[in-house]
């Protein structure tokens, strides 16, 4: 046996054992009625990308990134850039996936819990702390449509859950002492 093919086959195992992934499930709660629209995937990009801009950009969201001097260091440039540096040409595609369970209603009523998915691949693992302090900030601003007095829905980060490739729920998050209205502290483990 052997010759290049098994060369390839080698290479291939070892690329695919060491790429990173983390599932995670998130439970979040509707603090108020979220109305998302029919494409629930792009509110959900959006915010989360908007988020994470006003999070840890130091400038206005007006200013380009390519004219940045921190864009080689920058969480933002380095996972929702369209003309990252560190991507093949032509390859805009980020290093995560976020998506709303798929029975997930247009109209989630407040108190009621709305999952979503979150997969970070590659160099977006270690950016795991900046996208759960974005989900808390999206939280406050809320997702979605923006209602009758301009708001968009706000939520609560319930539960987070670290899923194994085997399907198995481990544990992430959650929120102490939970009440619709209230910020509780958070514990992890």
């Amino acid at each position: 046996m052997g010759g290049p093919f098994s060369v390839m086959v080698s290479e291939c195992r070892s690329l695919w054992d060491d790429l990173r992934i983390l599932d995670l499930e998130i439970r979040l709660v509707a603090e108020e009625d979220i109305r998302l629209p029919f494409f629930r995937e792009n509110a959900l990009r959006a915010a989360l990308g908007t988020s994470f801009r006003t999070t840890v950009c130091i400038y206005s969201k007006h200013y380009p990134c390519q004219e940045c001097h921190l864009q080689q260091i920058c969480a933002y440039f380095q996972l929702f850039s369209a003309s990252r540096g560190n991507m093949p040409a032509g390859n805009s595609s980020p290093p995560y996936l976020s998506f709303f369970a798929p029975s997930t209603p247009t109209h989630v009523k407040a108190g009621t819990s709305v999952t979503v998915y979150l997969r970070l691949m590659g160099t977006a693992v270690s950016y795991y702390p900046y996208f759960y302090f974005c989900l808390e900030n999206m939280s406050r601003t809320g997702i979605g449509l923006r209602n009758e007095n301009g708001k968009r829905g706000r939520f609560v980060v319930d539960r987070i859950y670290s899923l194994s490739p085997g399907a198995e729920k481990r544990h992430f998050f959650a929120e102490r002492f939970h009440s619709i209205g209230k910020r509780p502290s958070a514990t992890f483990g």
